[in-house]
């Protein structure tokens, strides 16, 4: 597992990306050569793209400086962790009796319960969480708006199966990765 981080001015920003989170997407997939990057924005002055990639960098972008890391998932053990997302969670209903046929977005507290329906199969026993207000961001893909609704996430969790904890860090959680939800930063404090 590669992380990468790749700062910009925020003209840079605005000029080559158009906040667009699909074009970041596009733009990264470049970049690694890997179609399954997960990656999260933060903006201000000076926008920070965080990316973890299965791959090492194949080709340095022309704006702004990017720099990268390989890192052992052996590092993540037993233990308890600080966790933080910026999670798209949708839950899949039937229509027609035909399954999974359309997702709608989980909000408001009805996110707690996604997160600890979910959280045997991360390989966690959540201690506490703490999901921030519903964001809005529309991004474009080709001629489609995309509608986005994600909630930054934070919580502690024990992990009780190192290989299912393991998997969540490398497939991340939730839906819509592509633009830029699902990336899972974790800390070990105990």
């Amino acid at each position: 597992m590669y992380l990468s981080k790749w700062t910009m001015k925020a003209t840079e920003y605005a000029q080559h990306l158009r906040f667009n989170r699909y074009l970041i997407h596009q733009f990264i997939c470049d970049v690694f050569d890997e179609p399954s990057v997960k990656f999260q924005v933060s903006t201000g002055n000076e926008v920070v793209i965080l990316i973890q990639s299965n791959s090492p960098v194949k080709k340095y972008p022309s704006v702004g400086v990017l720099l990268s890391k390989e890192i052992d998932i052996n590092v993540f053990t037993l233990g308890t962790y600080r966790i933080s997302v910026d999670l798209n969670a949708v839950r899949q209903i039937k229509i027609d009796g035909k399954k999974n046929s359309k997702k709608i977005p989980v909000v408001g507290n009805d996110v707690v319960d996604w997160i600890q329906n979910r959280s045997d199969v991360w390989g966690i026993r959540v201690n506490d969480i703490v999901v921030h207000p519903t964001q809005n961001e529309r991004s474009v893909k080709g001629s489609t708006n995309i509608d986005c609704r994600w909630h930054k996430v934070q919580l502690t969790a024990n992990v009780v199966d190192v290989d299912k904890f393991h998997k969540m860090i490398l497939n991340g959680i939730g839906s819509q990765k592509s633009f830029g939800y699902g990336m899972i930063k974790a800390i070990k404090i105990k």
